[in-house]
């Protein structure tokens, strides 16, 4: 006799041997990529670019209603954490007070660019040549997306259009 037979091995069994030595040898690559696979989502924001532009503008379009209304409070109010942090409130009413006595009111954007930059959290910039009664003036706006709402964090108003 040539030796003791070999035992035959099922194609099911086969397959589990060769997956589990596969697993054993790469654990780490698919640990991290499992990981990856759920934190990463909560952490960026994709394919909602479009959407937050249209949702910006709606809210510097509401910024400018309310600036021509004089509801400042509603706007200081409304503003992120951020915007708050960086100044008072009474700040905020002197600094679009003094703009407003020097521009006038605002009449329409002429022009504007919006970029979202995809990271954690999702950062909205927007910079609008707009007209005021008075004279034309760079707006730049600011905006942090925290979950489903999008909160102005910083705004300046320049004179002349660049």
């Amino acid at each position: 006799m040539l030796g003791s037979p070999t035992p035959l091995i099922t194609t099911e069994a086969a397959a589990y041997q060769r997956v589990h030595a596969f697993t054993r040898r790469n654990w780490r690559w698919i640990v991290g990529l499992a990981l990856t696979a759920l934190v990463l989502p909560r952490m960026v924001h994709f394919g909602y670019v479009e959407g937050d532009k249209r949702q910006t503008i709606r809210i510097i379009e509401q910024f400018h209603a309310r600036m021509n209304a004089g509801r400042l409070d509603d706007i200081y109010d409304d503003a992120d954490p951020v915007f708050q942090n960086s100044a008072s409130r009474e700040e905020f009413i002197g600094y679009i007070t003094e703009n407003q006595g020097r521009y006038g009111v605002f009449e329409n954007v002429n022009s504007s660019r919006l970029d979202v930059m995809i990271e954690a959290p999702v950062r909205i910039r927007a910079v609008c040549k707009s007209r005021f009664e008075k004279s034309d003036a760079t707006e730049v706006f600011a905006f942090i997306r925290e979950g489903d709402e999008i909160k102005l964090s910083f705004y300046s108003l320049l004179p002349g259009t660049r």
